[in-house]
């Protein structure tokens, strides 16, 4: 009799609820951001993060300029602030530009930023931001950043974005939610989605 009781099935690895925030991958940031440049720019330095962040540093001939960007899901509910100044593309893509001087003690020196965010219940969150100077606590060596404010848009606004694929996800899982076919293991499923709602986007985007 107790041979013929029909066993509970054992959940499988992948189909558990993901607790945690998905995350992309760095290393697909990093080579996107690359791939994404215009030609005229040269890259002669990279780096980053395992996940979510990187850069590149470029050189049109008229000197150094680094080229950041964060890549990340965030909650949508407080994303007023971040784009109230900002404007809503025909398929509700919030986008935000922003002039102003750097973060550190180099004189002179700006960062030009374009902050994009997809619609969806957990919004993909595309930053990116360039420099006048090769080195921010020194002064400014450039007139004006190497890619243009439109040069930045369009990366940030790029179709390319949604094929980087999501780290960790025990699947390879397309990053834009409205595109996700939600199989097991998809970081941003259903489940996740629902299970990562203490998100906050009011934070700025981690970059060094």
């Amino acid at each position: 009799m107790v041979d013929a009781v029909p066993k509970s099935p054992k959940r499988s690895r992948s189909a558990a609820p993901r607790t945690e925030r998905p995350e992309v991958s760095g290393k697909s940031v990093g080579d996107t951001l690359a791939a994404l440049l215009p030609e005229k720019l040269d890259v002669v330095a990279r780096g980053g993060q395992e996940s979510e962040y990187a850069y590149v540093v470029v050189d049109d001939g008229r000197g150094r300029s680094p080229v950041r960007i964060n890549v990340q899901y965030v909650m949508v509910d407080a994303a007023g602030k971040l784009y109230a100044d900002g404007e809503t593309l025909p398929d509700g893509t919030r986008v935000a530009t922003r002039q102003g001087p750097g973060e550190k003690a180099g004189s002179g020196v700006v960062m030009w930023t374009v902050d994009t965010l997809r619609p969806g219940a957990e919004g993909f969150r595309v930053v990116v931001s360039a420099f006048d100077t090769g080195d921010q606590n020194a002064d400014a060596t450039r007139d004006a950043p190497a890619p243009a404010m439109e040069q930045l848009r369009k990366i940030a606004l790029s179709e390319e974005w949604d094929g980087v694929a999501v780290s960790g996800a025990g699947e390879v899982c397309t990053i834009d939610p409205r595109l996700c076919p939600h199989a097991p293991g998809c970081a941003h499923g259903p489940a996740g989605i629902q299970e990562s709602s203490h998100l906050d986007t009011t934070a700025q985007p981690r970059m060094r």
